[in-house]
Formats: C-alpha cells, sequence, structure tokens
C-alpha cells in the first residue's frame, strides 16, 4: 500500500456502491472529479454496461 495523498476521486458509475465512499475520500483531501476536461493524463471512455453509463478511466502515465 503507498502512504501518498488521495488527489482525486473517480467513480466508474453512479451506483451507491461506488459512490458511497466519496464523503470519506473528500475529506482525506481527495478531489471529486465531475468531468476529466482537465485531466490531461487520463482518458476517459464512456460506455453502456453495469448501467446506462459507465466510465473507464485510463492513467497514461501509469498504464
Amino acid at each position: 500500500m503507498h502512504n501518498k495523498p488521495i488527489s482525486f476521486i473517480l467513480n466508474t458509475h453512479a451506483h451507491s456502491d461506488h459512490t458511497g465512499g466519496n464523503e470519506y475520500f473528500e475529506k482525506q483531501g481527495g478531489k471529486l472529479v465531475q468531468n476529466t476536461f482537465n485531466l490531461d493524463s487520463f482518458i476517459h471512455i464512456k460506455v453502456k454496461s453495469h448501467s446506462a453509463i459507465d466510465n473507464i478511466y485510463y492513467h497514461k502515465e501509469s498504464n
């Protein structure tokens, strides 16, 4: 486990089992990302899979 600060919170979809911990991580300093326009190091892909809109985030630098 890494002892690095939390920077961003990215949800794969809006179901509560995926978003229920957002508040906890925001209190730890994480920023909830509502859109990815300013995340140059991420590729954001929207797909229909588990819900009507699912999100895939790919961080180019860490593969």
